[in-house]
């Protein structure tokens, strides 16, 4: 595969794509700053001193196939830049790092690696590291831009949890990026799945055929062992079977033989979305990221648009407090969509397919609007039952409502059951006022 194909090959993951428009967009100063601001310089030469210090240099003249194996992994990767490769000095156990500095690629290697692995399970390796240095460098360095933000914003007192999260996500999707491209520097889905086994466990013989079942079985089973999608609990680096059952699936659909036709294009789209869920998990507020924060501030604002949908809910006191969740609410479902048009967001399936949390997140806002105007507030809670129902929530609106408005469990269901006249009583009242 040319260098050419490789780079409309390893594209950009859309969690990548969606983190550095937030940031372009929402950190626009921010962006600026760190785009134009930063001591390259000073920072490679840190660099460069600590490998002296730690490290032994291996010289071309010495190692020339490794070299040879090294020169050839940069060119089908596309990446133009003078190579050197280090041993690390008292680090028995397997492993190779990237130690960044722009135009210049610098290669550690740790434990008996040189010993381990063959010449294609080299190839994947350094592809791996290399992948390092292109995510950094392609796309106007956009993906190092953005490390250093996060970085700053965890610096910085004020950060909080949903910037370590970010900074989590960013490492481990940044890991199945560069897996992709050991993958495809080695061109064979086998040998990458030796090597990610050989550095994890030291071994000098794998069966890849073996660990591959072992991780589709792995990966499909919940963290309880029940039937699902496993989500990682890995903090820099997914677990290694989650590894080899992302690149097998992203195999799958990598070939660019059938790029064009609309089923590869759909097939890869479920593989992304999948590997996607195996790093992040459902959406839940107590563990979420800034692309998932703006994606829920989205959804929260259609969420409060079907709410406001009926006139006579439309009160100025419910519109005083939707305006305390988006000041500029009134421009929203300016004009009511068409019977047949698809809403923005299918509220349903997003409540659905994330973490408890947020149904009771949604519930807490239907009761707001409910709360917001006690002059409607019966007709409000009965259209509120209403969107529980048509989201999945009524469960869980139903208890957390007769909870707050100290409603026995019988008047909760006159009103379930009375709705439509409630509803049409407020409709008719709001016409002739």
């Amino acid at each position: 595969m040319s260098a050419e194909s490789i780079h409309s090959t390893l594209t950009r993951l859309p969690w990548l794509d969606e983190l550095v428009d937030y940031l372009k967009t929402h950190e626009d100063d921010l962006w600026s700053w760190f785009s134009t601001e930063t001591d390259r310089e000073k920072q490679a030469e840190a660099v460069r001193l600590d490998l002296l210090r730690t490290t032994y240099r291996i010289d071309r003249e010495s190692q020339t196939q490794l070299y040879e194996t090294a020169d050839a992994v940069a060119a089908t990767l596309g990446v133009d830049a003078p190579l050197t490769i280090y041993q690390a000095q008292q680090s028995p156990d397997l492993n190779a790092t990237l130690k960044f500095v722009p135009g210049e690629i610098h290669v550690v290697l740790h434990g008996p690696l040189l010993e381990t692995l063959d010449n294609g399970e080299l190839k994947a390796l350094l592809g791996h590291e290399l992948s390092h240095y292109l995510l950094w460098t392609e796309w106007d360095s956009e993906i190092l831009i953005a490390h250093e933000i996060i970085l700053g914003m965890l610096n910085d007192p004020r950060g909080d949890e949903v910037h370590l999260e970010t900074y989590r996500r960013l490492q481990l999707f940044t890991e199945v990026f560069c897996d992709r491209g050991g993958l495809l520097a080695c061109g064979d889905l086998a040998t990458a799945v030796r090597v990610e086994v050989k550095m994890q466990t030291g071994l000098k013989e794998v069966d890849a055929a073996s660990y591959l079942q072992q991780a589709e079985e792995a990966a499909s089973k919940n963290g309880d062992g029940t039937p699902g999608t496993f989500v990682t609990e890995g903090f820099s680096h997914p677990e290694a079977f989650l590894r080899v059952r992302a690149i097998q699936l992203w195999n799958s659909t990598a070939s660019t033989e059938n790029s064009d036709s609309v089923e590869n294009s759909k097939n890869a789209s479920i593989v992304e979305q999948t590997i996607r869920r195996m790093i992040e998990g459902p959406l839940s507020l107590e563990q979420i990221d800034l692309p998932g924060q703006r994606h829920l501030t989205a959804v929260t604002r259609e969420v409060i648009s079907e709410i406001l949908e009926p006139a006579w809910m439309k009160s100025e006191l419910a519109m005083s407090h939707a305006r305390l969740f988006f000041p500029d609410i009134e421009r929203a479902r300016a004009t009511p969509p068409a019977d047949d048009a698809e809403p923005p967001f299918n509220i349903r399936t997003i409540i659905a397919d994330s973490e408890k949390t947020l149904a009771l997140y949604f519930s807490s806002i239907l009761l707001d609007f409910v709360t917001a105007d006690r002059d409607i507030q019966e007709a409000a809670l009965a259209w509120a039952t209403q969107k529980a129902d048509a989201w999945g929530i009524a469960e869980c609106f139903a208890e957390f409502a007769t909870k707050e408005l100290k409603l026995r469990k019988k008047q909760f269901q006159q009103i379930r059951t009375d709705a439509e006249s409630l509803i049409k009583q407020a409709e008719a009242s709001h016409t002739t006022t």
